[in-house]
């Protein structure tokens, strides 16, 4: 149906798709800062398996949210 509608509204969306109009959907909460959980639940997901697929997460997105690297390896105990 959503394919149809596409063609026939004369919009440059032909070749697009529902599934597109999630991944979309998903893509803008997670960047709003929407937790995974909370977005799997607007999209009726029952796993965080369902949401990940539309959350394709890509690596400028996980290096914002890495933990810094450390320079020196600290000796058990927390001595230097």
């Amino acid at each position: 149906m959503f394919k149809v509608r596409a063609r026939q509204s004369g919009l440059p969306i032909a070749h697009a798709s529902a599934y597109a109009l999630r991944h979309s959907f998903a893509m803008r909460l997670f960047a709003r800062g929407v937790g995974v959980k909370a977005i799997g639940d607007l999209m009726g997901h029952h796993s965080l398996a369902s949401t990940s697929v539309y959350l394709r997460l890509q690596s400028d997105v996980l290096r914002e949210v890495a933990l810094p690297v450390p320079t020196k390896l600290e000796a058990a105990g927390g001595a230097a």
